[in-house]
């Protein structure tokens, strides 16, 4: 996934650049995710080219990164999701509604991975193949 946008400001290996939706996310339901309402956001950015304020740039993220944002975003809590389904479904108390154990540690489960996720933040947050990279100047 690329995108791309003006610098604003770079030195010391990074970049601030101010990136505008592309015609890509009109069509994407977390568009508001990416971008607030003004339809712009800053990101900081590794700079491996040498870019200077005022050149548009191609941004995105390495290889292995959209990988990596994508089990972290989806594939923790999904596995924690259907895993406390299977627990709760499995060690269930004899004469308990099966259903409603099995969901109710479903939502633990999910409950435990977004906390787990939100106190891990700092670690995969600092990782290489998560921050987003200049790929190139211009479009």
């Amino acid at each position: 996934m690329e995108e791309q946008g003006t610098v604003i400001r770079a030195g010391d290996g990074e970049a601030l650049v101010r990136v505008t939706p592309s015609a890509a996310c009109g069509g994407c339901g977390q568009q508001s995710a990416c971008h607030p309402a003004n339809g712009e956001r800053t990101v900081t950015v590794t700079d491996p080219i040498g870019v200077r304020p005022g050149q548009i740039v191609t941004i995105g993220l390495p290889g292995g990164g959209i990988r990596a944002a994508l089990g972290l975003a989806y594939g923790v809590p999904l596995a924690a999701l259907l895993g406390g389904a299977v627990l709760g479904y499995r060690l269930a108390p004899a004469g308990a509604d099966l259903e409603l154990v099995a969901a109710l540690a479903a939502l633990a489960g999910l409950g435990a991975a977004f906390l787990l996720l939100k106190m891990l933040r700092g670690r995969y947050e600092g990782l290489r193949s998560l921050k987003p990279v200049v790929l190139r100047i211009g479009g």
